[in-house]
C-alpha cells in the first residue's frame, strides 16, 4: 500500500504536482507497489474532468493510482511541518533576498 500526494487528479488517476514543493521518488513508490501487487492512494487537493490535464504536467499517470482521496483546500495545504502552502517553495514565485532575515554573525 502507497499513500502518495499531488495536488490535483483527474478523473482517470492522474496526478499533477504543482503545488507540491518536490516530486521526489513519487513515481517510483507508485511503480513499486503497482509492480508488486499492492494499491496506490492519492490524497489530492482537486479532481478536474476527464483527459483535461495537460499531458507534460502529469507526474503520476492514471495506470498506477487505484484510489483518490479529494481533500478540502483548507485542511491540504500544509506543505511542511506546522507550515502552510508556500508558493516559493515550488518555484511560482521567487522572494527577494532582502525579505529574509539575516542570521548573527557569530560562533
Amino acid at each position: 500500500m502507497a499513500l502518495i500526494r499531488g495536488s490535483t487528479a483527474d478523473e482517470n488517476g492522474n496526478i499533477t504536482m504543482e503545488k507540491e514543493a518536490g516530486f521526489l521518488e513519487i513515481l517510483s513508490i507508485a511503480t513499486l507497489v503497482k509492480n508488486n501487487g499492492g494499491k496506490v492512494i492519492a490524497q489530492v487537493e482537486r479532481v478536474a474532468k476527464r483527459d483535461t490535464l495537460p499531458p507534460q504536467l502529469v507526474k503520476v499517470p492514471g495506470h498506477l493510482v487505484d484510489f483518490i482521496v479529494e481533500t478540502p483546500s483548507e485542511d491540504y495545504h500544509w506543505q511542511t511541518f506546522g507550515e502552510k502552502y508556500n508558493p516559493s517553495y515550488t518555484g511560482e514565485v521567487k522572494i527577494p533576498l532582502a525579505k529574509f532575515p539575516k542570521p548573527p554573525l557569530n560562533e
